[in-house]
């Protein structure tokens, strides 16, 4: 049984050792190592020893199996992970990009793992395949992510409390401490490798991992240091589609089930220790400091009752259609009993379950990004725009309104996925509009042009509008899963498939085959670019063909500036006779001139 310490914040008790005598609650929580998220990013902690890191493996031994990646249930073997090299054959690589951490990630530390074998997934195949369940994982079962603004009262409750118990859950993975190199030579000298990475939580994970995939490099010359790995390159939907999968299934897995007989008491006003006790290992204690130790609807008041993690497998992340209420985000949405109403005297978010929500890897937290976040030290107040704040931008020439339905017609009238240079300098592009970077009136890229998903930002604001920390709110899975959404439509619109990816001339981490960093176990961009069918979900109200009942009424097909593609060539046999025939009477028409 391992216990790890919360420290509350702010006027919530502390059960201090010196104080057990006034103790009223000891609070355990029954972390049922089943429901454990099988992927996400960074590293399991069960391939942070010593031997695992000195070998670089992480092939674990899955529950119930005797051997590496469950090989001796057929599930899956130990391998070498190819990863393919960043080199000049790439059209974005520069030297200096060899001392970024992030280069052929996750090679500094692993370069074997569990290869699993048909629907078995995980990083010890432990695990189904996002779309499968079953012991077998031959069970197919699609989810249906809704309309947020649809939902019962009871359903849009259930997704606050989902995000907010996920903030007391100690993940199975844990994140660097220091980087690679620092960790490498620690290893090399055998000392211990608890210290060299972080605990977190399963919400704060999802928070780090953006994070470290939008930061720049450390440590290098400004002018050298931009490298984002899931926004500014063609990649953009797909990163964000894995990385929605691997959430929703952490969330499902989030979940306090009330049973038996344990008192909650949050009467008093001295601060809190809680402690959390896990199956997954035994022994000793992991201590999380300054970490958010609130519980839902509990302030107050006592409730009896034991609490273990359930697993909610019929949870879908909803979307929240920002077109249906340009001006401001739908009461709704932003209410003090959902995702709270900004006090417009400091921006700070306010309700019942985002009062002092607290917030990492913020550039005051890193040292405006030029140190690695620790998840445990953290800040109180998610923060939004005033109005005040609002206005000041439209002075300066910003349109601060959420995008229309018109605006996501625009963006999916392009057959394009992407086109060179496949960053956010393309134009006349799906991929490119629906990030945000081009006009939607001319389909052209311009300076400071922020539209569809990036303008969701920026009318939100606060953490929102910081791109590294901007999944601190709560707000982001639903603005991503809308986005996932406008993705979808797209890919059923046109059938492409990831053949439209380019291998080599997108930014690094971008291209076809790039693996999505910092995701474990790895998947490749390639491996995003099919239908949510395929990952075993699908969203309300679009059909097969990508159609929904707000598309567009009218028979606008313009693009904007940009050309027209020319009409699909559908056979090319015409084309052959044709070059047959001119062939064969050219030499002919020769002959008879030369008589």
């Amino acid at each position: 049984m391992t216990c790890f310490r919360l420290v509350a914040i702010d006027g919530i008790q502390s059960l201090a050792t010196d104080k057990m005598n006034t103790l009223k609650t000891i609070l355990c929580f029954l972390l049922v190592a089943a429901a454990l998220p099988w992927t996400s990013g960074q590293f399991p902690r069960v391939c942070t020893t010593l031997e695992n890191l000195k070998n670089k493996t992480c092939c674990p031994i899955p529950k119930h199996f005797a051997e590496p990646c469950g090989s001796d249930g057929n599930r899956g073997t130990c391998e070498e992970l190819i990863i393919r090299d960043w080199n000049y054959s790439y059209s974005y690589f520069e030297q200096f990009q060899n001392n970024d951490e992030r280069h052929n990630w996750p090679h500094a530390l692993y370069n074997r793992t569990c290869k699993c074998n048909g629907n078995f997934g995980g990083y010890d195949c432990g695990k189904c395949e996002f779309g499968y369940r079953g012991i077998h994982c031959t069970k197919k079962k699609t989810l249906t992510r809704r309309n947020f603004l649809k939902l019962s009262a009871q359903e849009k409750d259930r997704y606050m409390r989902y995000i907010n118990e996920s903030k007391y859950f100690l993940s199975d993975y844990v994140v660097s401490a220091k980087f690679y190199e620092d960790i490498n030579k620690d290893v090399e000298a055998g000392k211990d490798p608890s210290g060299l990475f972080f605990n977190v939580s399963n919400y704060d994970l999802f928070t780090w991992m953006h994070y470290y995939s939008a930061r720049d490099t450390i440590h290098l010359q400004v002018a050298k240091t931009n490298i984002d790995f899931a926004h500014d390159g063609q990649g953009f939907p797909t990163w964000h589609r894995l990385y929605l999968l691997a959430w929703e299934r952490t969330l499902q897995a989030s979940v306090f089930r009330v049973s038996s007989e344990v008192n909650f008491d949050f009467g008093h006003a001295h601060k809190d220790i809680i402690l959390l006790k896990s199956r997954a290992s035994s022994g000793k204690c992991v201590y999380m400091e300054n970490y958010p130790a609130r519980l839902p609807d509990v302030s107050g008041h006592t409730k009896r009752g034991t609490s273990e993690i359930a697993n909610d497998e019929d949870f879908a992340l909803p979307y929240w259609d920002w077109t249906e209420n340009p001006t401001q985000c739908n009461s709704i949405i932003c209410s003090e009993d959902l995702l709270g109403v900004t006090d417009q005297s400091n921006g700070e978010v306010k309700g019942k379950y985002l009062d002092k929500w607290r917030v990492i890897c913020t550039k005051e937290l890193t040292n405006g990004l030029t140190k690695l976040c620790n998840p445990n030290v953290n800040i109180s107040g998610l923060k939004r725009n005033t109005e005040k704040e609002k206005e000041n931008e439209v002075k300066n020439g910003r349109n601060m309104t959420f995008p229309t339905n018109d605006d996501v017609s625009f963006a999916l009238r392009f057959g394009s996925y992407d086109v060179p240079p496949y960053s956010k300098e393309s134009s006349c592009n799906f991929r490119n509009i629906l990030e945000g970077y081009t006009s939607v009136k001319t389909g052209y890229r311009l300076p400071k042009e922020n539209n569809l998903h990036n303008r969701v930002h920026i009318v939100i604001g606060g953490i929102m509008g910081d791109v590294p920390p901007a999944s601190n709110d709560p707000i982001f899975p639903l603005h991503h899963s809308f986005v996932d959404r406008i993705y979808e439509k797209w890919l059923r619109k046109f059938g492409k498939d990831a053949s439209v990816l380019s291998k080599f001339n997108a930014p690094m981490g971008h291209n076809k085959n790039d693996v999505i960093v910092p995701m474990f176990p790895v998947y490749t961009h390639q491996e995003m670019f099919r239908k949510s069918l395929d990952f075993g979900y699908e969203y309300e109200d679009v059909d097969e063909k990508g159609n929904s009942p707000e598309d567009e009424r009218g028979h606008d097909s313009s693009l904007g500036d940009c050309p027209v593609p020319c009409p699909p060539v559908t056979s090319g046999v015409p084309g052959m006779w044709l070059r047959w025939l001119l062939m064969l009477v050219i030499p002919l028409w020769q002959l008879l001139f030369a008589y």
